[in-house]
């Protein structure tokens, strides 16, 4: 598919209906992952740790379970995190309000270790598992570029490609 080999959705829980319930997010995320493995691409679940959603050591194993039955190839799970700035004050609260403590986040991180094997750990602080034969990587939320390397791309719902969730200004077209 000219070049495409991965496409990364995200949700922000196994649960359909909870999907469905956050804007832009849908309930049919079982059907399209189907549909792009019939086009031979590979499939990441991302999915941002939130207070009242995906936010202990069983919500993250249940959706871990609902990744493998999928045969996601990836799961890329990390806590909701306020950037060091921003230009909405809104955004800033909303994140306060839903972020996961410090020690649910260890805790999480502790449980992959023991029940999973640790495949990589990447430069920028992500930690590959092997959870029951699941590829999950245990990442953080606002990781910027080193250097002259992007290492996202990020589809924006307004249509610009971004390589940066913070800064308004990080856009490729």
């Amino acid at each position: 598919m000219y070049g495409l080999t991965t496409v990364s959705l995200s949700v922000v829980s196994e649960d359909p209906l909870v999907n469905s319930t956050v804007a832009g997010l849908s309930d049919k995320i079982d059907l399209v992952v189907e549909k792009l493995h019939q086009h031979k691409l590979s499939v990441r679940i991302n999915c941002t740790l939130l207070k009242g959603y995906v936010d202990d050591v069983n919500d993250v194993m249940k959706l871990i379970k609902w990744c493998k039955r999928l045969r996601v190839e990836q799961l890329t799970i990390r806590p909701v995190a306020a950037p060091e700035k921003t230009e909405s004050p809104e955004v800033l609260e909303w994140v306060k309000d839903h972020e996961i403590p410090v020690e649910t986040h260890a805790e999480i991180y502790a449980a992959l270790r023991r029940r999973g094997t640790v495949l990589l750990e990447l430069p920028h602080n992500a930690t590959i598992f092997d959870v029951d034969g699941q590829n999950v990587c245990m990442n953080n939320c606002l990781t910027l570029p080193k250097g002259d390397e992007i290492r996202q791309l990020i589809f924006f719902p307004d249509g610009h490609l971004r390589y940066d969730w913070v800064y308004p200004g990080a856009i490729l077209i």
